[in-house]
């Protein structure tokens, strides 16, 4: 009876497999996840997108390891031009190393269109419950605490 939790912790290692068993250790390793995580969510982003009628569709990313949090960050940010030829953009900052529970945790979302704020919603894991942002600033320094790479 004592080799039934080994076998289940043996199978779940086996079933999500190296690449999720240890978090990154240095950039290179990040980097590599998040941009793995980010053809995903692109790919997903613009089949919506396209079904909306965006055209002029445009996205970026940047990853980020943040030491002092043991954590992969992803920005993603994408763009385009409505059906009412309105420009619209969405950035979102993902925790890459939340991917293996099937889920990716967001951290924070922005969305505007023509410029100008339709949503901005804060959920990093310390706040108790999601908040909502005032501004493009105050969505900005929320997020600047994640992009830190140095270590305190």
């Amino acid at each position: 009876m004592k080799t039934i939790p080994w076998l289940l912790a043996a199978a779940t290692a086996a079933f999500w497999g190296s690449a999720h068993a240890d978090p990154p250790i240095d950039q290179a390793k990040c980097a590599a996840q998040a941009s793995a995580l980010y053809k995903l969510i692109e790919t997903e982003q613009r089949e919506g997108d396209i079904k909306w009628g965006m055209t002029n569709i445009h996205s970026t990313f940047a990853s980020h390891l943040n030491l002092r949090l043991g954590r992969c960050f992803l920005k993603f940010e994408m763009s385009g031009t409505d059906t009412q030829h309105r420009a619209q953009a969405v950035i979102r900052l993902l925790d890459v190393l939340s991917r293996e529970g099937g889920y990716v945790y967001d951290y924070a979302f922005w969305y505007e269109i023509g410029g100008k704020m339709y949503s901005c919603k804060l959920f990093p894991p310390e706040y108790k419950e999601q908040v909502t942002c005032a501004s493009r600033k105050e969505f900005d320094a929320s997020i600047a605490q994640y992009m830190e790479t140095t270590k305190n």
